[in-house]
């Protein structure tokens, strides 16, 4: 109805609804509900049973429990505690993990086959099967190279005008077969050994070039005069001579020789 209907007139509406009390207890009446005596105490029953409520609450916050009242999400401090473990276990894994990764060199002493041996101390003569290298320096793109230091290693005494890229590449395909062995051009020096070294069908950039100007190694281990093929030295870990000096001619096999060198790194 509108509030302008002739139907509401005379009609008037209490502004305190307390004064509808005696209507109210008379429709009750009528429908036969029965309504209990408001008691004395239950105010004050209804502000305890509050203060109670939220003293539960308070503890449940300090103790990080779960709320009273079921309500979600749980306080800052429960959501905290419940990450911790977490969190924690996945720091522990991740820095286990990394520490699995990182190579045994930078976790402590190096394995025994990344040490290169003691310089041995045989009974052979310098220059001989068994025996040393000489106890030479050689220049090399970086500085001084003792020749002692090439180990293990195959060293090409190259001539001069050794017009051999097809040998050298030989040589170096055979050594890539067998890691931690290293090779050489060692020579006078000439602009010739340099090309051989960079060739594309030499030594493709493979191979250092050093510099023996006095010719020691070639007249101790009989290399040929220039023109001629690479002369081939097998040294082992320790420094020593393991096979016999070796002209390398076309369709040569060096296996043989390079397999001591694998196996007395090992």
């Amino acid at each position: 109805m509108q509030p302008d209907d002739p139907r509401l007139a005379g009609v008037v509406v209490p502004d305190d609804l307390r004064g509808l009390e005696a209507e109210i207890l008379a429709v009750q009446a009528e429908l036969g509900v029965v309504v209990p005596a408001p008691s004395p105490l239950g105010r004050w029953d209804r502000w305890r049973a509050r203060l109670r409520l939220k003293s539960r609450r308070n503890r449940s916050s300090r103790h990080g429990l779960a709320p009273v009242d079921g309500s979600w999400p749980p306080p800052g401090g429960l959501a905290r505690s419940l990450l911790v473990g977490p969190v924690l276990a996945f720091v522990l894994l991740s820095v286990a993990a990394l520490v699995a990764l990182l190579p045994a060199s930078s976790r402590g002493t190096a394995p025994e086959s990344t040490r290169v041996p003691a310089l041995a101390a045989p009974t052979q003569a310098v220059g001989t099967v068994g025996g040393l290298l000489p106890d030479l320096t050689l220049g090399g793109a970086a500085g001084p190279v003792p020749v002692r230091s090439l180990r293990p290693a195959v060293l090409l005494l190259v001539p001069d005008r050794c017009d051999c890229p097809a040998l050298v590449h030989q040589v170096m395909g055979q050594v890539e077969e067998f890691p931690g062995v290293s090779a050489a051009i060692i020579g006078s020096g000439s602009a010739d050994l340099a090309q051989l070294a960079v060739a594309r069908d030499g030594g493709n950039g493979r191979l250092p070039v050093l510099v023996d100007g006095a010719g020691s190694l070639a007249r101790t281990y009989h290399g040929g005069p220039a023109g001629t093929v690479p002369t081939l030295l097998f040294v082992a870990p320790n420094g020593r001579l393991t096979s016999p000096p070796l002209a390398f001619i076309p369709g040569s096999r060096i296996e043989a020789q390079l397999l001591p060198l694998v196996l007395a790194r090992a």
